[in-house]
């Protein structure tokens, strides 16, 4: 986890301060979708994009080199291997805690 350092930026020069926060979630329909709360005093904002959204416009960006698109490539990787890690921790921890208590496990489908 990251420390807050305040907020992440300014609408004007030494104006109001905004933050955004990021959530990745998938719809019902499989899609991941990225979404942003930005807050700017007392109001509030929620954008939902979908994440292909992303990787189509870096796919029509002709200025983009094949390495920058491996290196897009590999970061994702890197961090779809840290979730699914994460996912393993604790769907064996709950097997572990049904078995400690000597009860049935049903796994999410």
């Amino acid at each position: 986890m990251s420390n807050d350092i305040g907020h992440d930026g300014l609408i004007f020069e030494d104006g109001l301060p905004f933050f955004i926060d990021h959530d990745l979630q998938v719809d019902d329909t499989g899609i991941l979708i990225i979404q942003s709360t930005i807050e700017a005093g007392l109001e509030k904002a929620v954008v939902r994009k979908p994440f292909y959204e992303i990787t189509e416009f870096m796919t029509d960006d002709t200025d983009l080199t094949y390495g920058e698109l491996y290196s897009v490539a590999h970061a994702l990787e890197h961090e779809a291997a840290k979730l699914r890690e994460l996912a393993k921790l604790k769907e064996d921890s709950e097997q572990n805690v049904a078995d400690l208590f000597d009860t049935d496990y049903d796994q999410p489908a």
